[in-house]
């Protein structure tokens, strides 16, 4: 449940407040002057809380935000403007599907709660990749369940709020839990590192 800060390239790592709760495999998106944490996992379960950390005067302000309409770790999330978009993930660890929610929540105006969108036209998964570019929203890969098992995913597709989404071109391979958000370089062009193809998931 630490929180560390580094203020500057070269500079010392600062330790300076901590989570409400211990949590990982949720999202996080930076905002303006603030980080947006969304779901989550511990050894207590999925959780649903959404919540913004500020770094001010070495300390963290932490400001409520509507939980998930389930609980949700192991998703992935991108910000379009001050909107930011929540897919896929596993409300519970001993799920033996994973989930295919599409939901939104405009962080300009939180009090409206979470917007709940049509699923892509795919397998439910979990531990994509999500990305943006040029106002759209793109889901990258991950793994589907089934029965538990994992089944790795080179599939992507393309959502805009006016048209829905769309289906395009399969990744070479699986990119199962690489940094997400996909790396915007100039608006047009989305750069993914790494990545889980399933090869050595035996090992």
């Amino acid at each position: 449940d630490d929180i560390f800060v580094l203020e500057k390239e070269g500079g010392q790592w600062l330790r300076a407040g901590k989570l409400p709760a211990p949590l990982g495999y949720g999202v996080s998106i930076s905002w303006k002057d603030a980080l947006v944490c969304i779901g989550g996992s511990n050894v207590a379960g999925h959780h649903a809380d959404a919540f913004i950390l500020r770094y001010k005067d070495k300390g963290i302000l932490i400001e409520k935000l509507p939980d998930l309409p389930t609980p949700l770790a192991n998703s992935c999330g991108v910000l379009i403007g001050d909107v930011v978009y929540i897919a896929g993930g596993q409300k519970n660890a001993s799920d033996l599907v994973a989930s295919n929610n599409f939901w939104s929540l405009d962080l300009s105006a939180p009090e409206k709660g979470w917007q709940i969108w049509s699923t892509w036209p795919g397998s439910p998964r979990m531990l994509s990749v999500a990305g943006t570019a040029e106002g759209s929203f793109y889901l990258f890969s991950g793994v589907a369940l089934k029965e538990g098992k994992r089944d790795y995913l080179k599939d992507a597709f393309r959502f805009t709020p006016d048209g829905g989404w769309q289906v395009i071109k399969d990744l070479p391979a699986p990119v199962v839990a690489a940094p997400s958000p996909a790396y915007n370089l100039n608006d047009n062009d989305l750069l993914i590192f790494g990545g889980d193809d399933g090869k050595l998931a035996a090992q």
